[in-house]
């Protein structure tokens, strides 16, 4: 079997460097006379990274490029006291009121995403590639962490203009409203969510959070029509909050699958803030089977 056998690479954790010269794409191992396929690759493990292998292609792949994120995060020279040092004003005002608790904790979160805007999509499984990638995340990390900072700035302000806007609407007929958009603001904005959000859907945040401010000035009148989209929207959540729960334990929630919340963001403009737009066409239809083709591609 060769450099395919499962004797070339070992599941292990706590690495602080890439291992090897490449991580096979894939090793056999025998079990029970049968020849089963595994996918290696690094795994996240927040102060180091470790080796694991998967069952399927798709997990090695998103396991590796996020694996390969902490390993740079945790190389390359940290931008943060630079960052920090030389916010704009604006930003520095924006930034104390951060769900965060520190400036700090903030600027770290911004440089993951800025990682996730400079690593590519297809991640890479050799030690020149990763040398590679490191001398270009060097060069132009401190310009990206700056981006992502400017468009935080922005997701900040909008979510406490949202905020005042939550705090004035106290009419009892629309409690439920308020109630679904305030939510929404949490699940948008959170300790950690620069990150976890990840710089291709950081882009979109503002647009959401303007969003639920136009909702709460248009309750007045639509207040029933409303509901039903509510109620709509709610439904759907609730199929996706199920079929995260049904993936098997310790699985990372697939992209396809997580591509579904945000579709259904994006269902929330065209129900409620039309005049901003969608990213795409959106439906309840189109929403309902991403989630089921996303669901049958983890059974396979």
């Amino acid at each position: 079997q060769g450099a395919d056998s499962q004797d070339s690479i070992r599941e292990t954790t706590g690495l602080t460097d890439f291992p090897g010269e490449e991580i096979p794409r894939k090793v056999q191992r025998i079990i029970a006379t049968q020849a089963v396929s595994g996918y290696p690759a690094l795994v996240d493990e927040k102060t180091s990274v470790g080796i694991r292998i998967f069952p399927t292609e798709a997990e090695q792949v998103h396991s590796q490029r996020r694996g390969i994120i902490r390993l740079l995060q945790l190389q390359v020279p940290s931008p943060e006291r630079y960052v920090s040092d030389h916010l704009s004003n604006k930003e520095k005002i924006v930034f104390t009121q951060n769900p965060h608790g520190s400036i700090d904790e903030l600027i770290r979160d911004c440089t993951v995403a800025a990682l996730d805007k400079l690593v590519p999509h297809t991640p890479v499984f050799t030690r020149a590639e990763y040398r590679e990638l490191f001398e270009h995340v060097r060069a132009e990390l401190i310009d990206t962490v700056f981006e992502v900072t400017k468009l935080v700035a922005e997701i900040l302000s909008e979510a406490a203009a949202l905020r005042k806007a939550i705090k004035k609407a106290t009419s009892l007929s629309t409690m439920h409203a308020v109630s679904d958009v305030k939510g929404q603001l949490d699940n948008l904005v959170y300790p950690g969510f620069v990150a976890n959000t990840g710089h291709d859907q950081l882009v979109h945040l503002p647009r959401y959070l303007k969003a639920a401010q136009i909702r709460l000035t248009k309750l007045g009148p639509n207040l029933n029509r409303d509901n039903q989209l509510m109620l709509t929207v709610q439904d759907l959540e609730d199929s996706y909050d199920s079929a995260v729960k049904s993936l098997p334990e310790g699985t990372l929630i697939p992209e396809a699958l997580a591509r579904v919340n945000w579709m259904l963001e994006e269902l929330r403009v065209s129900f409620f803030a039309q005049e901003l737009g969608t990213a795409y066409t959106v439906s309840e239809k189109r929403i309902a089977k991403a989630q089921r083709e996303a669901l049958e591609q983890v059974k396979r």
